[in-house]
C-alpha cells in the first residue's frame, strides 16, 4: 500500500490561490460539489474509465487554516492490488494552522484505508 501524503511534490504552483481553484472547480461540468453540515465544500471527479477519484476538500471560514483546499486523489496501482492515494494541500492560513489540517487529512486518509483493510 502506497500512501504518499506530500504537501510539495506535485503540488500545484504555489501562486495559485485557494479561490482561484474553488472558481475554476466550480465552473467544470464534471466535478459534483456538495456543502457539508460543518461548511465544508467538497468537489469529487471519477475518472469513468479507470475509476480513479479526485476529492478537493476547502475549509470554510471559520476553520483556522482557511482559506485551504486539500485535495487528494485516489485509484487502483498497476496490478490493481492496492488503492495509491496521494495528497496534497494549499494553505493561505498560518503555517502551524496548515501542518495540522494537514495531519488531520493524513490520518483520516489513514483510518478510511484502515476501515477498507488496505492498511
Amino acid at each position: 500500500m502506497t500512501t504518499p501524503t506530500q504537501k510539495d511534490a506535485d503540488a500545484p504552483p504555489s501562486d495559485v490561490k485557494v479561490s482561484q481553484i474553488l472558481d475554476m472547480v466550480r465552473k467544470s461540468p464534471s466535478i459534483t460539489m456538495r456543502t457539508t453540515a460543518d461548511g465544508w465544500t467538497i468537489a469529487e471527479d471519477r475518472d469513468s474509465e479507470t475509476g480513479d477519484m479526485t476529492q478537493l476538500s476547502f475549509t470554510p471560514a471559520y476553520h483556522p487554516a482557511h482559506p485551504a483546499v486539500v485535495l487528494r486523489t485516489s485509484g487502483l496501482n498497476e496490478t490493481k492490488t492496492d488503492i495509491n492515494v496521494n495528497m496534497n494541500m494549499i494553505c493561505e492560513g498560518p503555517p502551524a494552522e496548515c501542518d495540522k489540517l494537514f495531519d488531520q487529512f493524513k490520518a483520516l486518509t489513514a483510518q478510511m484505508l484502515e476501515d477498507l483493510n488496505l492498511a
